[in-house]
């Protein structure tokens, strides 16, 4: 049986700054009650600020076993003292945004595969939704989350091509889905070989899509299948605009980009993005910064071993929005 499809119609844009969920507890307590009893738990008040870091050496090899004391966080480069420190493969609220525009044609058949392989890779607790995303952005369950991968292969022999690329509203979209999900931790994977290419009609913009992310509190992981692929992760050289627009956003939120040179790597790439997820180091704090004032913090985290490799890159989200009053 096909999956029904749902319209996600874009709304009025609405005031992000200070409203949206971030890293603060507020978000996070009101999901733990919803978890499962064998979940850990975390009992704070709403001042705590929790940060997901991934941490790999200069072969971007994860780096695992290191300790508390191993870690610094900087608030406004004012370090702050770690109240939390955990190293587990949690559950995650997971969306897959996958493009649809005809140029995805002849790609989609791998690129299913590696979504489905993503899921396969990951916590087998974890929960999903699909948006596909062309001309429209539709949700591609019949319920809003699934953990069943046969429904999720369902879901992807689910999708209509179109002309259009509405990129930004279906990342705001699924931003504005991810929320409703159980889970504290939230990662968008993304998945398309261009830029956003909307047609007629009221679309969000960048810096909207990119404002709610940073608020959102959701890690982005981007897959972009270029014509011509940056060929350094390092990018040495000026970006296309599609990769720089994947780029800024991932590396804003704490995630991470990716341009594979072929389709066949994409199988690879989503595999390597469930290991980083589930390998993440969960740090918290209580800021010294008290106000709440609805101010940007700019965050830092910096990962001093005492042994192991000699060079260490870390990823987290640059910041967050403290609460207003």
């Amino acid at each position: 049986m096909q999956p029904s499809r749902r319209l996600i119609v874009p709304t009025a844009v609405l005031a992000v700054c200070g409203l949206a969920a971030t890293l603060l507890l507020s978000v996070r307590a009101a999901s733990q009650q919803k978890a499962p009893p064998e979940e850990p738990r975390i009992k704070v008040n709403v001042n705590l600020v929790l940060v997901d870091v991934s941490v790999t050496d200069e072969k971007d090899q994860i780096v695992e076993n290191l300790g508390k004391d191993d870690f610094h966080v900087y608030e406004d480069r004012i370090e702050q003292p770690l109240q939390v420190f955990r190293h587990e493969d949690v559950p995650v609220t997971a969306g897959l945004l996958l493009d649809a525009s005809g140029s995805m044609y002849m790609k989609r058949q791998k690129v299913n595969a590696a979504a489905v392989d993503f899921m396969q890779t990951s916590n087998p607790n974890d929960e999903v939704f699909l948006i596909d995303f062309a001309d429209e952005a539709y949700l591609e369950l019949d319920k809003d989350f699934t953990n069943d991968v046969e429904e999720l292969k369902d879901a992807l022999e689910n999708v209509q091509f179109r002309s259009s690329t509405v990129l930004y509203d279906a990342i705001y979209l699924g931003l504005q889905h991810i929320k409703l999900g159980k889970y504290d931790k939230k990662v968008i994977l993304l998945v398309t070989d261009g830029k956003d290419n909307p047609g007629p009609g009221k679309h969000y913009t960048f810096k909207q899509a990119f404002d709610f992310a940073v608020e959102s509190g959701a890690q982005i992981y981007s897959i972009g299948l270029l014509d011509e692929p940056p060929k350094s992760r390092f990018f040495k050289h000026a970006l296309p605009r599609e990769a720089e627009i994947l780029k800024e956003l991932s590396e804003a939120t704490g995630g991470k980009e990716y341009f594979p040179e072929s389709l066949d790597q994409i199988n690879g790439v989503t595999k390597e993005i469930a290991h980083d997820i589930r390998s993440q180091y969960l740090l918290g704090y209580y800021p010294t910064n008290t106000a709440h004032d609805g101010s940007w913090r700019a965050l830092q985290v910096k990962v001093t071993p005492k042994s192991g490799p000699k060079k260490i890159f870390v990823r987290c989200k640059r910041g967050y929005y403290a609460p207003k009053a």
